[in-house]
């Protein structure tokens, strides 16, 4: 069962929104896991000389442990929303860690070969020539660590030790030697006590010079190997350090970059949240335009069918036709013409354009000139049909309607004089 398979093993139990959720996020890790998997078990180190396994081992347990790294965040975060959701979460998280540990175990064994085995050899190195040394009557601690030493330095430091203990079995023989030779002078000559004497002490004088100045020398020698390999110490650390630097950077720009992204996200959110509240009030605004409208036709409308109602009541109220006069068979040949349709039509255009004017410009509003303006047209109309059908001629029919809307005319605004008064009040 590979990794996939087990994740979707641990949501089964999961309600499909739940499941649907923690496979989101797992998924992308247990396909990654997958595929590191095939590749840390393809990898095993048997030689110092396979640097680029060593190296693929190091590049592939950092990646398993990013993941796992990465999957332990996103259980912690996750667990908060419930705890059935926080155990699945510790089950994902247990079944990466299962999966990833032994991985990143099998991958440090395998990164570590060339180190483990350098220390290996450097131990046995190091007692072999401590041994040696020891062999040759020399201190061991005074030449530093002897495994970090070349081929070279070991040599010398071999030469510079039995060089030492030829000159202790030297100086020994010599002592006996001289000693032998003070004895038998002493036995002979009593008088070269004090020359044996002197000789002897500046045999001893002289040896001890020799010895410190060699001791000298050895301490020096270790002294300088000690800082080169404290040296070499301080640039690997500081290569090492240069790495997880980089690692750190990386991970820190990869973590600006998501924030980066959510932000963008957000301001996408949240522009277009804007964008759909601004078309919004622009459909609320232009529903209301046309409703306005709307409510403005109908007002006119019921205005204009108000006027005509009460132009038609005023009209039937007024319409009086007396009775035709007598005419005799002929006419004189000077009889006025009879009042025509259309031109009593145009009297009553000029009549209404003047009512009209004169309302408004004493603050009448439209519809209400409109209504003033019928009644009083159905009575002008009803005075012309009853004018006209006796015949009288255009002029006389302009004087009697003339009066009539001048009498009208100051009633109205005589009326409009007090409302106004009263308003202003």
């Amino acid at each position: 069962m590979n990794a996939s398979e087990q994740l979707v093993t641990v949501t089964k139990d999961l309600d499909t929104s739940s499941a649907t959720t923690l496979r989101a996020v797992f998924e992308g890790m247990f396909n990654q896991v997958d595929e590191w998997a095939a590749r840390a078990q393809a990898i095993v180190v048997t030689s110092e000389d396979q640097r680029h396994e060593m190296k693929m081992a190091r590049e592939s347990r950092l990646a398993l442990r990013e993941i796992r790294v990465k999957a332990d965040h996103a259980r912690k975060k996750l667990k908060e929303d419930s705890l059935r959701t926080g155990r699945a979460i510790d089950g994902i998280a247990n079944v990466l860690k299962a999966l990833i540990e032994p991985l990143e175990e099998h991958l440090l064994v395998q990164e570590t070969f060339a180190e483990r085995a350098e220390s290996g050899r450097r131990n046995a190195l190091r007692e072999a020539r401590t041994s040696a040394l020891v062999a040759l009557g020399a201190d061991a601690a005074v030449f530093g660590d002897l495994a970090t030493m070349t081929l070279e330095q070991w040599s010398s430091t071999q030469a510079m030790a039995l060089a030492a203990r030829d000159a202790k079995v030297e100086a020994a023989r010599h002592v006996e030697a001289v000693r032998l030779e003070a004895i038998r002078i002493e036995a002979g000559k009593r008088d070269d006590e004090r020359i044996a004497a002197v000789r002897a002490e500046a045999e001893r004088v002289e040896r001890e010079r020799v010895a410190r100045e060699e001791n000298e020398r050895l301490r020096a020698e270790a002294a300088e190997r000690d800082r080169a390999a404290k040296v070499e110490r301080e640039r690997v650390d500081a290569e090492r350090a240069a790495e997880r630097a980089k690692a750190k950077a990386e991970v820190d720009v990869a973590k600006r970059e998501a924030e980066r992204a959510l932000e963008r996200l957000e301001a996408e959110a949240t522009a277009g949240r804007r964008l759909l509240a601004e078309r919004d009030a622009e459909i609320a605004k232009e529903r209301a335009e046309r409703e306005r409208i709307e409510l403005e036709a109908k007002a006119a409308e019921s205005v204009r069918a108000e006027a005509k109602r009460v132009a038609d009541i005023e009209a039937e109220r007024l319409m009086v036709v007396p009775p035709a006069p007598k005419v005799p068979a002929w006419a004189p040949p000077d009889e006025p013409p009879r009042f025509l349709p259309d031109e009593r039509n145009a009297v009553l255009n000029v009549a209404h354009n003047e009512c009209v004017a004169v309302f408004q410009k004493h603050g009448l509003e439209f519809h209400e000139s409109l209504m003033v303006v019928a009644r009083l047209g159905g009575q002008l109309q009803a005075m012309c049909a009853a004018l006209g059908e006796v015949g009288t001629s255009i002029d006389d029919m302009h004087g009697e309607f003339a009066a009539r809307v001048a009498k009208e005319r100051e009633e109205m605004v005589a009326q409009l004089a007090a409302k106004n008064e009263g308003t202003m009040s």
